[in-house]
C-alpha cells in the first residue's frame, strides 16, 4: 500500500522504506526532522518541497505565528495573521511523483491537506491519480469548494465521501461541511 500525505506520505506495505513526506515549510521540515530523530524513526524520505500543477519555484506564505498554516495561496495565509512571510518554495507536478512509485504497488492512498492548494496538487497529480487509482483524503474549504468541482477527472473516475463524525456520506460533488476532510474511492 503506498500512501501520500501532502505535505505527502507514500508507503507500500511490502516496502516501508517507501515514505515520502514533502513539506514546503522550513520550519515545519525541521520540526519533522527533529520528531523523526525523537521517535527513532529513520525509515521515512523527507523532502522541503511542494507538489503543485507545475515545475519550479514560486512563493510560499507563512502566517507569522502559524506554523501550520504556510500555503502556496497568500489569501489563505493571510486569514490567519496580517503579518505574511514570503520565500521562494521548490514545487514538483506528478511527473516527479511517478517516478518514486513502481507500477507493482496495488494500493495508494493520497493524503492532501495543503492549505488551500488542493487544486493545485490534484491538477498537478491527474495523470498519476488517472494512472494508479489511489484512494485520496483531501481536505475541502468553502472558498475551494468550485475549484475542486471543476476537476472532471475526479468526479468521473471517483466516488466522493464526506468523513463526518457518524461515519462517511456520499456526495456527488464537493461541499464543504464542518467536517471538512473527504475520501475519494475509485469507482
Amino acid at each position: 500500500m503506498a500512501c501520500f500525505f501532502w505535505k505527502i506520505f507514500l508507503r507500500h506495505d511490502k516496502n516501508p522504506n517507501n515514505i515520502f513526506v514533502f513539506e514546503p515549510s522550513q520550519k515545519a521540515y525541521l520540526r519533522l526532522l527533529k520528531n523523526l530523530v525523537i521517535n527513532r524513526v529513520n525509515s521515512i524520505h523527507t523532502y522541503n518541497f511542494a507538489g503543485s500543477d507545475i515545475n519550479g519555484f514560486i512563493d510560499f506564505f507563512e502566517p507569522q505565528g502559524h506554523l501550520t498554516n504556510g500555503s502556496l495561496n497568500k489569501e489563505f495565509a493571510g486569514l490567519f495573521t496580517n503579518r505574511v512571510l514570503c520565500s521562494k518554495t521548490l514545487v514538483v507536478n506528478s511527473n516527479f511523483i511517478n517516478n518514486m512509485v513502481s507500477s507493482s504497488q496495488d494500493h495508494i492512498i493520497i493524503k492532501i491537506d495543503a492549505e488551500g492548494s488542493e487544486f493545485e496538487i490534484l491538477s498537478g497529480m491527474k495523470n498519476f491519480i488517472l494512472r494508479y487509482k489511489p484512494a485520496i483524503i483531501v481536505e475541502v474549504l468553502s472558498m475551494y469548494e468550485r475549484k475542486l468541482n471543476s476537476l472532471e477527472f475526479l468526479h468521473q473516475s471517483y466516488n466522493l465521501y464526506n468523513i463526518t463524525k457518524e461515519g462517511i456520506v456520499q456526495y456527488f460533488e464537493f461541499n464543504s461541511t464542518s467536517c471538512r476532510d473527504y475520501v475519494l474511492l475509485p469507482k
